[in-house]
């Protein structure tokens, strides 16, 4: 029996235009009369996956920034700030790639060093409430996830810089085809989700989980049942022990139905 189901959000969860399936509120009133978890497990900010569940926020748990805070309901019972060395680092990794802005998330606000008015569109949908300026290394003791946006230099950035220049404490995750997160590297979703397990009492053979891209391995990799979207990438199909339809045909919402038993 299912106890709880996780789910990433963007390219899963959401459709291409970044919107909740329709029944969204009909899925989590099932849910609450199934007495099963809805988790949204997304890298993310806490005030972005608020924003974008608005009133329905409050019934569901929230794992933001690729696990490093946990939300159960209203009240934020994890986050995990990274060292100011760490930070520090990163941050100077960032500033030094190509066409790159950098993106530095503490608990509550975002700082942001942006290069181009169209990252500023790329932006505006996952970090309302940000602060634009040139020195955000000034709020690395603040810092909880630093994440790098280019729009054409992604992977070759990753490849070629940042995979090699921020080892040790802190791990770099491709979270999108225009994003690279930093964080602890004991912190995943996967981590988080684990630890959500124990605390709530719920085996992984009574969890699911839903994603498309490298940063959810981890999360689909810590339950039974786990299930990649048909847009994902090759190495979450390969971990995934199924593949469904794509994110903007609901896929993600019809299988938690179907699991449900509806």
């Amino acid at each position: 029996m299912i106890k709880l189901i996780s789910t990433d959000m963007d390219h899963s969860l959401l459709d291409n235009d970044s919107h909740l399936p329709p029944n969204i509120k009909e899925i989590l009133d099932l849910c609450e009369e199934k007495g099963v978890f809805f988790v949204a497990a997304s890298g993310r900010t806490m005030h972005s996956i608020e924003t974008k569940f608005g009133e329905l926020a409050s019934r569901i748990i929230k794992i933001s920034d690729n696990g490093s805070q946990l939300k159960i309901k209203d009240k934020l019972v994890d986050g995990s700030l990274i060292s100011y060395e760490d930070a520090i680092k990163a941050i100077e990794v960032g500033l030094s790639l190509k066409e790159t802005s950098v993106v530095v998330t503490a608990v509550d606000k975002v700082y942001i060093n942006c290069v181009s008015d169209t990252h500023k569109g790329f932006l505006a949908e996952y970090y309302q409430n940000s602060i634009f300026l040139d020195d955000v290394s000034q709020y690395a003791d603040q810092a909880i996830k630093i994440t790098f946006l280019s729009i054409d230099n992604t992977l070759d950035n990753f490849n070629s810089v940042v995979s090699k220049e921020l080892r040790g404490t802190i791990t770099p995750t491709l979270s999108g085809k225009v994003w690279i997160d930093v964080i602890r590297n004991d912190v995943s979703k996967g981590n988080t989700l684990n630890r959500l397990l124990t605390d709530l009492n719920i085996s992984p053979t009574e969890a699911a989980a839903f994603g498309d891209y490298d940063n959810d391995i981890t999360m689909l990799e810590a339950v039974k049942y786990s299930y990649a979207v048909s847009n994902a990438s090759q190495s979450v199909k390969e971990v995934a022990s199924e593949v469904i339809g794509s994110n903007d045909d609901q896929a993600v919402a019809h299988k938690i139905i179907e699991l449900l038993g509806q």
